[in-house]
């Protein structure tokens, strides 16, 4: 996936696209051909987190600084809940 002349709404799908891998694999996709490298969302000027009601799967760099995170949650966020995020 590229930023580059993409349109609102075909980064929301994109972005639903990932969603819904990591519905059915649990993990981010390891390979990079049709699926979307989740190192993308490092380059997006916005605080990214992808998640849903059970898990945190990531969080990009502009969501961990702000929201004070240490480096190790980053790494394994499975040990965060989305409504920690809630509460701050």
């Amino acid at each position: 996936m590229s930023l580059k002349n993409k349109t609102k709404q075909e980064l929301i799908n994109e972005i639903n696209e990932l969603k819904e891998q990591l519905r059915f694999k649990n993990t981010l996709p390891k390979n990079k051909g049709k699926e979307i490298d989740p190192e993308t969302f490092e380059t997006v000027p916005f605080g990214y987190v992808l998640f849903d009601e059970k898990k945190i799967y990531y969080i990009n760099k502009t969501a961990k600084d702000l929201f004070k995170l240490p480096n190790s949650l980053v790494k394994d966020p499975s040990k965060l809940s989305i409504y920690q995020f809630i509460e701050k």
